[in-house]
């Protein structure tokens, strides 16, 4: 499947980075997201603002075609402040081909940024992307399996979550640290942070959301 880029971003989350959407439509999308349990029940980008942000990415991709989306022109006209790429605004990344994905693996080592991105499907179809990109889990349980599998991991969590956690997997102590874009109201962008560059060790991520989509982790 392929993926379309835009080079800057306004988003005062990640900071002005080059940005990857999957799929050329919101059907593509959609498809690259089928088997998540979240798709139709509570995905804040199929369901919110990057979904409106896709739209008018599609609608420019069509009147300039292919080549103005691609990933070395992105990268090409980047921001020389942005410090990372983040794949996946909108959709999974398992779902690129692996020809793909190892190329832009490469660009973005070249240029020594990080490689920014999360996949629902880290035990099935997304397996080959450990260690490259994060495992997104949905439950304190699937944290901890992805844990074992040697992963590092996000999930959602209540919004009154400690900032620092630790817990303990077959005896071996594991920290989940909140998102510092959240912590920090803002002054910290992903930019800055980067923690949720899969290549590299580190804690386990959390993002804290209002309403029942949020899963605790014991």
């Amino acid at each position: 499947m392929k993926v379309l880029w835009t080079p800057r971003t306004s988003n005062r989350k990640t900071g002005d980075v080059p940005t990857g959407w999957i799929g050329t439509n919101i059907e593509e999308a959609r498809r690259s997201c089928d088997g998540c349990p979240l798709l139709d029940k509570g995905c804040y980008a199929h369901q919110g603002s990057p979904r409106i942000g896709f739209s008018s990415l599609i609608k420019s991709y069509k009147k300039e075609g292919p080549a103005s989306k691609g990933f070395f022109e992105a990268l090409k006209n980047r921001n020389r402040k942005a410090k990372m790429v983040r794949l996946g605004a909108l959709g999974d990344p398992s779902s690129i081909a692996f020809e793909e994905f190892s190329s832009i693996e490469k660009a973005v080592a070249d240029e020594k940024l990080s490689l920014v991105g999360y996949t629902h499907f880290w035990k099935t179809r997304g397996a080959h992307l450990k260690r490259k990109l994060m495992a997104s889990c949905d439950t304190g349980d699937e944290l901890r399996e992805a844990a074992r599998s040697g992963w590092r991991a996000t999930i959602v969590v209540p919004e009154n979550w400690p900032i620092r956690k630790e817990f303990i997997i077959d005896g071996k102590s594991h920290k989940l640290l909140i998102c510092p874009a959240q912590t920090t109201n803002g002054k910290v962008t992903c930019n800055e942070c980067r923690l949720c560059d899969g290549s590299k060790p580190g804690p386990h991520i959390a993002f804290t959301v209002h309403g029942a989509a949020a899963k605790p982790v014991d």
